[in-house]
């Protein structure tokens, strides 16, 4: 199988039922143990909000030069219903086969989602959703971008964690394999706060080294 070649895999949700056409999602009525084709390129990542309704959004490159895209389901992963499927990230953003992370500082809803991923020049960036709408790109201001975190090339590693304790900050912490000089491990490499979004209101860069 060549490496550009198209790869699949399948989500199983119990009564979903989704059929793709011209890019779009169809709906059909739900189907007990149906199982969702979906074509993708690389790595997916996937968060879902308990407090609101468990809705669940997945996030994956649809292919190998392609953005990344967001398919959200409403409901909980048996009764749900596949809803809406959006480019979030533009393919002129995003590195062939780039490794995605995901992670959300709240429960209640989908603000304060963080989807990180690699760029074309291999800088670990970052789309964040505030509160009702993305922000990412070369004109975020408060995205892991500004900090030109250089990853090492071909590298599987790329992981986000939250700290959504009730008496603690929201905090969320990212590892990735950096492309600085090899040895050891770094920890607490870097604090931010990005001015825009209050519930992550403290970045903690994990920078692994091989």
């Amino acid at each position: 199988m060549s490496a550009n070649a198209m790869f699949s895999f399948q989500l199983v949700s119990a009564l979903v039922s989704v059929g793709m056409a011209l890019g779009a999602l169809a709906i059909t009525p739900p189907v007990a143990n149906t199982i969702v084709p979906v074509e993708f390129a690389g790595n997916a990542a996937a968060i879902q909000a308990p407090a609101f309704g468990e809705d669940t959004r997945i996030y994956y490159q649809a292919d190998v030069n392609g953005g990344i895209l967001e398919l959200a389901f409403s409901g909980p992963a048996t009764v749900g219903k596949a809803f809406s499927l959006q480019t979030l990230i533009p393919a002129a953003q995003v590195q062939p086969r780039t490794l995605i992370a995901a992670v959300i500082t709240d429960g209640v809803d989908f603000n304060g989602s963080h989807i990180y991923f690699v760029s074309p020049d291999n800088i670990l960036s970052e789309y964040i959703n505030p509160g009702g709408a993305w922000i990412g790109g070369p004109n975020c201001t408060t995205c892991i971008d500004r900090n030109r975190f250089a990853v090492q090339p071909g590298n599987s590693v790329l992981y986000a964690l939250a700290n959504n304790g009730p008496n603690e900050p929201a905090l969320i912490r990212v590892g990735f394999v950096s492309a600085g000089a090899p040895g050891g491990t770094q920890r607490g490499g870097l604090h931010y706060r990005p001015r825009v979004d209050a519930r992550a209101s403290q970045q903690l860069i994990d920078v692994k080294h091989e």
